[in-house]
């Protein structure tokens, strides 16, 4: 398996995109990617997932909605499923179980947590017990965003050189629905046949200029740079959306409207750009009351500093409205 730059060329072409835990990397270059299914400890936990198979998104666009689609299925389960209970956990309490959750590797050097070890987390953990009724969704809004940054930041990604008919078909395969029943695969949620493996020799995974691998959180935002880059017309990254209509008398779908969900990957990056802001201000604040501290204090060098002590001011009120501003948007 390769070290390879995120080329622009990767994004334009229609290429084939793994997502992993940093913990597999090593298995991978030794192995190749093996076909998994939904089952932890030998209990099936997703029923999507009843046989083994390696799944990618396939081409730019499926990479940036399913990443969207994770957030907003993390947000969804956070402030929509999980319910108040008179013995539920409190705001510190959640904070803590949620802090722990992210923080503990497990006795391995670093934490890794998956998609499916958060959704357990969440259903077994918190929707169990419940939240008591002085959480605001603003707390478990703050939840989602940790759990899902959290994700992306143990994650990476792994670019495969598929061949069409040899490790996929469009055509001869299909994706399992809850039910037991099926439907045609989509670029967001493709996979390969049933127990086929990738070679190594057919991976890359994204690294940077000294060949440390990225995580799939440093890969998304190259991603979305390139994507509004090119697409200046799009109000959104790639979004799920959700359709409002009904059935007719003949079977036949109306729909009456379509709602993009949040573009969570945008929101992201505008929180994480404020928080740096903020920190750069924080210290220059820290750097300039030491300078003051030993600075010879005349009546014009007084002024000097009076002068900047009133910018760093506004500085500091103007970074509170936008982070004010940022957590209205989410």
């Amino acid at each position: 398996m390769k070290n390879s730059k995120i080329k622009e060329e990767y994004m334009k072409e229609e290429s084939f995109w793994h997502f992993t835990n940093k913990k597999n990397l090593e298995s991978i270059r030794e192995n190749g990617l093996i076909p998994k299914d939904g089952k932890r400890d030998g209990v099936l936990k997703s029923e999507i997932d009843p046989v083994p198979r390696v799944f990618f998104s396939h081409g730019l666009e499926a990479v940036l909605w399913q990443a969207n689609n994770l957030a907003y299925l993390i947000d969804d389960f956070c402030t929509e499923q999980i319910k108040v209970k008179e013995d539920g956990y409190n705001r510190k309490d959640l904070k803590k179980e949620i802090d722990k959750f992210i923080g503990d590797n497990d006795g391995k050097e670093e934490h890794t947590k998956g998609f499916i070890d958060i959704e357990l987390f969440l259903r077994e953990n918190i929707r169990k017990r419940g939240i008591s009724s002085e959480i605001s969704k603003k707390d478990l809004e703050k939840a989602a965003y940790n759990l899902t940054k959290s994700l992306w930041e143990n994650s990476i990604y792994i670019k495969a050189n598929l061949e069409d008919g040899i490790d996929y078909s469009y055509e001869k395969d299909f994706n399992y629905i809850r039910g037991g029943k099926t439907k045609p695969m989509d670029k967001a949620n493709m996979h390969t046949f049933e127990g086929r493996s990738i070679d190594s020799e057919k991976l890359e995974v994204m690294s940077d200029d000294e060949g440390k691998p990225l995580n799939s959180w440093e890969v998304l935002k190259q991603m979305a740079e390139y994507y509004k880059k090119e697409n200046p017309d799009k109000e959104h990254l790639p979004v799920r959306v959700t359709s409002r209509g009904y059935t007719d008398e003949n079977g036949k779908t109306v729909i009456l409207e379509d709602t993009p969900e949040k573009d969570y990957i945008s929101i992201f990056m505008e929180m994480e750009k404020n928080i740096e802001e903020q920190e750069k201000i924080s210290k220059m604040t820290k750097s300039f009351a030491k300078d003051k501290e030993v600075c010879f204090r005349t009546k014009e060098t007084e002024k000097i500093f009076d002068d900047l002590e009133k910018d760093i001011e506004r500085d500091l009120e103007k970074g509170k409205e936008i982070e004010e501003n940022d957590s209205d948007r989410y």
